[in-house]
């Protein structure tokens, strides 16, 4: 076992499930990995293995990025012994007769797969001290000296390899701090500002409790859906039939068949679920979730996507019939039109010697060739253009440094007096930008 060592998040939960005896950890928090790692063990050794957990357990804790509340689950700790040591930041593993001191840092500063030195070995004396101190697993003084006497038998077995330890390579990797790198981290420093802890922390607090959300519903609008007929396909200069022609242009005239009753139920849920939910910012043109409710809103999303699903799958054949109906009027007006004014129209010049019902026939042949040449709407394309998103981002430092965004947030009630007093004191300390 190597004095100094470099523990990952996956190192110590491999000497977490290495344990066969007894498990002492004291952590502020403990990752959800970490916590998996321990309801492995119990799960694979039952009451073989005895499990102690020390933690700083508190709203703080968590906002300091040391662990997820999530991670903890009130019957599933029912079976260890968990202490509550209030502002502790002593943290060790002692895992069977092996420990270390651990010195790990917040989530926020070091991500759990990066390899630092950040462990030192604990010697025997030690191990039972800190059993002693921080769990009290022993009965009686004389339990207590007995467990010492013993541990210094192990220890003095363990200074043998001192020779052995001393001619090892040291792990730690060392360079002189030289002018140049000072200036080159300097330079960095000045480009790149770091985000100081209490800055951090309260740009947490509020990721925490809101976020940005862009949703975006369309696709909506059948009901205003109209064709447009190109004026190479119907050179036609008549103001007067243009106009009675309009509004045979309209798609869909049955506004109380059974697909737009189910599209207004549709809006309507879509409104509730903005009304409901999200807070529009004018200063951000996104709205505002409170993350307490990201689950349901999401959950509100997934249902509206089935209905949406829903009525494109049975709706296809309702509109096809509505597209047709429109091809129909559109063709019976212009019908009507060439027959009330075809001396009018240079093709039927070429017609002249023809009788009436070759003259209807020639009119109705090229009415369908004009009606052919439409750019008709296909049913299931706009059924396909229902488009249903929303996009997350994270309130960021730079955003609580605007103050119009937090005027909006306090006109609108989203952040009480205690919240208005933090931002007050992140104000004192940089430039709030307006």
């Amino acid at each position: 076992m190597n004095y100094i060592n470099s523990f990952t998040e996956k190192d110590l939960c491999d000497l977490i499930l290495k344990t066969r005896n007894s498990l002492y950890i004291c952590l502020p928090l403990l990752q959800p990995e970490v916590m998996r790692a321990i309801h492995e063990l119990k799960k694979e050794n039952g009451n073989g293995v005895s499990i102690n957990i020390g933690l700083d357990f508190s709203p703080e804790t968590f906002r300091q990025g040391y662990g997820e509340i999530e991670s903890f689950e009130i019957n599933e700790l029912s079976g260890y012994n968990i202490q509550n040591f209030k502002d502790n930041r002593i943290s060790f593993i002692l895992s069977d007769d092996t420990g270390y001191f651990l010195f790990f840092e917040s989530r926020y500063f070091i991500p759990a797969n990066k390899s630092t030195l950040n462990a030192v070995s604990i010697d025997p004396i030690s191990i039972i001290r800190l059993k002693q101190h921080f769990f009290e697993i022993y009965r009686n003084e004389t339990e207590y000296k007995d467990e010492i006497a013993n541990s210094f038998i192990d220890e003095t077995v363990r200074l043998k390899t001192i020779r052995e330890e001393f001619n090892q390579e040291s792990q730690i990797i060392k360079s002189e701090l030289s002018k140049e790198y000072l200036q080159q981290v300097t330079n960095d420093l000045k480009s790149n500002p770091p985000l100081k802890p209490d800055y951090q922390r309260i740009v947490t607090f509020y990721t925490n409790k809101f976020q940005y959300v862009r949703f975006e519903y369309k696709g909506a609008n059948l009901k205003s859906k109209k064709v447009d007929i190109p004026s190479r396909v119907l050179p036609i200069r008549d103001a007067n039939f243009k106009q009675s022609l309009e509004s045979k242009l309209n798609l869909f005239k049955n506004k109380n068949s059974e697909i737009f009753n189910e599209l207004n139920e549709v809006n309507n849920y879509v409104k509730l679920i903005r009304e409901k939910f999200l807070t529009p910012l004018s200063s951000r043109k996104v709205s505002l979730l409170m993350v307490s409710q990201k689950e349901e809103f999401k959950a509100s999303l997934i249902e509206l996507e089935k209905i949406l699903n829903d009525l494109t799958n049975k709706g296809e054949n309702e509109i096809s019939n509505e597209i047709e109906t429109t091809k129909k009027d559109v063709s019976n007006q212009l019908i009507s039109f060439f027959s009330r004014y075809n001396e009018e129209l240079p093709f039927f010049k070429l017609m002249a010697n023809k009788n009436k019902d070759e003259i209807i026939k020639e009119i109705q042949l090229h009415v369908k060739k004009i009606v052919n040449n439409i750019d008709w709407p296909d049913a299931r394309q706009l059924l396909d253009n229902f488009k249903l998103d929303a996009f997350y981002s994270d309130i960021t430092y730079e955003d609580l440094k605007n103050k119009e965004l937090i005027n909006e947030l306090i006109d609108k009630g989203l952040i009480d007096s205690a919240e208005i007093n933090n931002l007050a004191e992140l104000g004192k300390s940089i430039e709030l930008k307006g």
